[in-house]
């Protein structure tokens, strides 16, 4: 018969593969996070030097105000599209994290149960031998 402890195990492996697969899905979506937050730091930088650019009390002519206007406009445009992204990704992290969290936590309960199984079968195989001791008729002095 096979014992509780080793039916257990294969799925604890399973677990643990499952989780470990979860983390690293976790990694990327981090990686992908923080790659699409640099971008939107770098694009919130260059709008800021942008717009510190210009020097003061010097004209500048319509056309070049209207065309620093419109690159303003798509640099937002951009800005707003990346913190929409941004959060997304952060939202799709958090949900994957949440995953990993709760395939953790099942691994770590089955490596719980299979340690307690472990433990009622050695001290049922403890009980099984001292019965067969006590069962044992008694030697005879030796003389």
């Amino acid at each position: 018969m096979i014992k509780r402890s080793q039916r257990l195990t294969p799925i604890a492996r399973l677990a643990e593969r499952a989780e470990h697969q979860a983390a690293a899905a976790c990694g990327v979506l981090r990686d992908d996070m923080d790659a699409c937050s640099a971008r939107l730091e770098e694009l919130r930088a260059a709008r800021a030097g942008y717009l510190g650019a210009g020097a003061p009390g010097v004209s500048v002519g319509a056309g070049r105000l209207r065309e620093t206007h419109r690159f303003l406009n798509q640099l937002d445009a951009a800005i707003v599209q990346l913190e929409w992204q941004l959060e997304r990704k952060r939202s799709s992290f958090e949900r994957q994290r949440a995953s990993w969290y709760d395939k953790r936590v099942r691994t770590e309960a089955l490596g719980n149960v299979i340690k307690r199984s472990r433990l009622a079968e050695y001290r049922a195989e403890l009980e099984r031998e001292q019965r067969e001791v006590d069962d044992r008729p008694p030697r005879p002095p030796a003389t």
